[in-house]
């Protein structure tokens, strides 16, 4: 089966010319100098992106003849990478390794946003990570895309949140490992576990094998006495594990991890795990995608764009440094949440920016304004008890940009210890929400 162009009437022993073309055996074609961008067509194969291709009136007979064979194949041997029947949204990798730097982080960004604004690892055994995003395997690009991860992530472009813990092997850091039970005197792992029983009529306590097994019962070991009824006569205790190498018992087995690319063994308490994290994009993040960059320019670093606002990882860490204050010389400090629910979603940015304006007119110089997420602004108050920041938590929220439908809903934290703001932010948080 060939292509046939519309328009031009099919002519007798076309399909079999077709075939005769297929296979003659076609010139090796000389790749491009030319580059071309990502995105960008790229010329068929044997011609040069420079050369003009054929004239208008046989362009089309042209690019039939040269595609048959192509499609023959494709015909044939259906690629092994083609998106899952049903799957109409295929993932998508990001911006290719080699764009530049800002460039491919952006595309970084924005392939998340495409994707609901959360990204996931996927497992991938065959992978030295053990695991990647996007389904991305190639290892260089694999290694480009956890460094932009990290640094989208420190910036708070992206939140990184715990997903699962993988067990790496400490020598050559695979993450095969084989994790076991063995015998804490020879450590072989071939033991076995039976439950251990209590006779109460003389005290006797032995594994379920000891007592032999009759038509009335277990029989006794010790006292020749029948074992009929469980919770009467007897009871299971615990259970008892005895090794088939070397014959040892004992009641709990050791924990072993053996590395199945090296070799290595391990106790299970030195096995070496590595934290496997979650991607969600932020509203620092949103803002650089529709600003087209990346706000890292120097004075850009420490607030969100151009809100008043420290970026979440700068605010939390005055907000220790309050709390270390506080600590060690009594001096006050109060920490507000307010949480921002817009009207409508096209208008959420302008009503928070309005919001957020009013605000830093309303508070002190010596106050400042922080992002925790995408809709929740942290508030810190210096020298404030736990009542004026009530008195304040009330002037905000009665604060409103004109026309604006936007509900504003805030409390007070309670006073944490300094590694501990982010836990009593979330747990305000949670107590807001059920009331």
């Amino acid at each position: 089966m060939i292509d046939i162009v519309p328009g031009k009437p099919s002519r007798p022993g076309a399909s079999r010319q077709g075939e005769r073309r297929a296979q003659t055996p076609r010139p090796a074609t000389i790749p491009s100098p030319i580059p071309v961008r990502p995105g960008a067509s790229r010329p068929p194969p044997g011609r040069s992106a420079t050369d003009p291709g054929p004239p208008p009136g046989r362009a089309g007979e042209a690019a039939t003849r040269s595609d048959e064979p192509a499609a023959e194949g494709r015909r044939r041997s259906p690629s092994p990478a083609a998106a899952p029947a049903g799957d109409s949204h295929p993932p998508r990798a990001p911006a290719p390794s080699d764009l530049p730097i800002d460039e491919r982080r952006l595309g970084v960004l924005r392939q998340v946003a495409r994707d609901g604004g959360t990204l996931e690892p996927r497992w991938a055994p065959l992978l030295a990570t053990g695991y990647s995003y996007f389904d991305i395997a190639e290892p260089g690009a694999v290694a480009a895309l956890f460094d932009d991860l990290a640094y989208l992530a420190d910036r708070d472009y992206l939140r990184r949140e715990h997903f699962d813990r993988l067990v790496q092997c400490g020598r050559c850091a695979s993450h095969h490992i084989n994790v076991r039970e063995v015998c804490g005197v020879c450590r072989s792992s071939n033991i076995e576990g039976s439950a251990l029983l209590h006779h109460f009529r003389c005290g006797y306590v032995g594994a379920v094998e000891r007592f032999e097994t009759t038509q009335g019962g277990r029989v006794c070991p010790k006292c020749d006495g029948r074992l009929q009824f469980l919770g009467t006569d007897h009871e299971v205790v615990g259970e008892t594990f005895e090794c088939r190498t070397c014959g040892a018992s004992f009641d709990e087995p050791d924990v072993e991890g053996v590395c199945l690319s090296c070799g290595q063994k391990a106790p299970g308490d030195s096995l070496s795990f590595t934290p496997v994290h979650s991607f969600s994009i932020t509203s620092l993040g949103r803002s650089a995608l529709r600003s087209g960059r990346l706000f890292d320019l120097e004075n850009e670093q420490l607030t969100e764009g151009a809100l008043p606002l420290y970026r979440r990882s700068v605010f939390l860490g005055m907000a220790r440094d309050e709390l270390r204050k506080q600590q060690r010389y009594g001096i006050a400090f109060s920490l507000l949440v307010l949480s921002l629910t817009p009207s409508d979603p096209d208008t959420a940015v302008r009503e928070e920016h309005q919001f957020v304006a009013l605000v830093r007119d309303t508070l002190r110089l010596v106050d400042q304004l922080g992002r925790y997420d995408e809709r929740t602004v942290l508030v810190s108050l210096p020298a404030t008890d736990a009542a004026g920041a009530q008195i304040v938590l009330d002037r905000l929220l009665a604060l409103r940009p004109p026309g604006s439908g936007l509900t504003v809903d805030g409390t007070v934290v309670a006073t944490a210890a300094p590694d501990q703001v982010e836990q009593a932010v979330m747990t305000a948080l949670a107590q807001r929400g059920r009331q």
